[in-house]
C-alpha cells in the first residue's frame, strides 16, 4: 500500500484503538476474498488476528499462505470551502489497516475459544443468551465453521485526517461536520482529533 510518510502510522497501540472500532474486514488470499469479523488477539509477547470461515469456503484451501487483511474506518470528502489558502483543492480523508501475514488455520477445537472471543469482544449480552442454547446445536453449528489465525509479517496503518492542514483549518473542518446532521461524521471527527492533537 502506498502511504505518505506524513498519514503513516506504525504503533500498535493505535492499531489495537482502529481494530477494536472497526473489526470487520476483508481477507483477501490469491483470487479469493471474504468479508469477515476478526479478533485481535495478544498471547506471550505476540499480536495476532484470529477469526473463522464456513467450512465449504474456498479460503479453506489456502492454508500456509501469505495473505492481507484490510480494515476501513471513517472516510470522508474534504471540500475546499474548509480552507484558508486560495491555491487548495478538494481530498479525501480516510481511515485503515492493512494486515499482511500467513493464514494458519487451527484445530476444530479451537472454534468455540474464537467465536466467544468475538462475542466477548463485541457484545457480552450475546455471549451470556449463548451460554443458554444447548450444547447439541452449538455444537452442530461449530462442525460448519473452521477457525484460523494470522501472526503479522507487516502491519501498515494509515490516516489521512488533514495532518497536511493548518489547525485553523483543522477545526473548521470539524465545525462544519459537528453542524451536520450525517452520523458517521462523529467517527471522523473523533479520528481527527486523535491524529490532530
Amino acid at each position: 500500500m502506498y502511504i505518505s510518510s506524513e498519514y503513516q502510522f506504525h504503533d500498535i497501540a493505535t492499531i489495537e484503538k482502529v481494530l477494536k472500532a472497526y473489526p470487520f474486514g476483508l481477507l483477501f488470499c490469491e483470487a479469493s476474498v471474504t468479508h469477515i469479523p476478526f479478533n485481535l488477539h495478544f498471547e506471550e509477547g505476540s499480536v495476532f488476528l484470529e477469526g473463522h470461515v464456513a467450512a465449504n469456503n474456498p479460503l479453506v484451501n489456502f492454508d500456509g499462505k501469505e495473505c492481507i487483511c484490510v480494515f476501513n474506518g471513517p472516510n470522508a470528502y474534504i471540500s475546499t470551502k474548509n480552507y484558508s489558502r486560495t491555491n487548495s483543492v478538494p481530498t479525501w480523508d480516510y481511515l485503515a489497516v492493512h494486515w499482511y501475514g500467513k493464514i494458519e488455520f487451527l484445530d476444530e477445537k479451537e472454534n468455540i475459544r474464537i467465536v466467544e472471543d468475538l462475542m466477548r469482544q463485541t457484545s457480552q449480552q450475546d455471549l451470556e443468551a449463548y451460554y443458554n442454547v444447548s450444547k447439541e446445536y452449538t455444537q452442530r453449528l461449530l462442525k460448519g465453521i473452521c477457525s484460523f489465525r494470522i501472526l503479522p509479517t507487516k502491519i501498515e496503518g494509515i490516516a489521512k485526517m488533514s495532518q497536511d492542514r493548518s489547525p485553523s483549518e483543522i477545526n473548521t473542518i470539524i465545525s462544519n461536520w459537528e453542524q451536520s446532521e450525517k452520523l458517521e461524521n462523529s467517527d471522523i471527527i473523533h479520528w481527527m482529533k486523535y491524529f490532530n492533537p
